[in-house]
């Protein structure tokens, strides 16, 4: 992807992103394997221009919090600043803040940022 060779690095996230699934995401190495490739695949596609595609990656991961509470608290961002490149400032705070994690189990520094940011926009 660093050198620009978007195609390549996409086809590779696809197999990443198979084979963690295949594996179980349930584990945590497998889980960050799949995050990662999630990752990679998100920055290729914001990177090539293709927003509705990410926007569909991080709706399809955030479906159900109570499924996977990681997976969805880590992709809030993603969709919120993705919302933030697409003007829709208060869809990235409505995402900020249900994102917020009331038992404390993960940082809201950073939903707590975005949303402040989207808010003086």
């Amino acid at each position: 992807m660093l050198k620009g060779n978007y195609g390549e690095a996409l086809d590779l996230c696809e197999r990443s992103v198979s084979e963690a699934s295949a594996s179980g995401v349930g584990q945590v190495v497998n889980f960050l394997a799949h995050f990662g490739a999630v990752s990679a695949k998100t920055s290729i596609l914001l990177r090539t221009g293709q927003l509705g595609k990410v926007f569909q990656i991080t709706k399809a991961g955030r479906t159900s919090p109570d499924e996977n509470w990681p997976l969805y608290w880590l992709l809030s961002f993603r969709e919120a600043w993705l919302r933030i490149l697409a003007f829709d400032f208060e869809g990235a705070r409505r995402i900020c803040q249900a994102s917020c994690n009331a038992a404390g189990e993960y940082p809201d520094e950073q939903s707590h940022a975005i949303d402040q940011m989207a808010a003086e926009i």
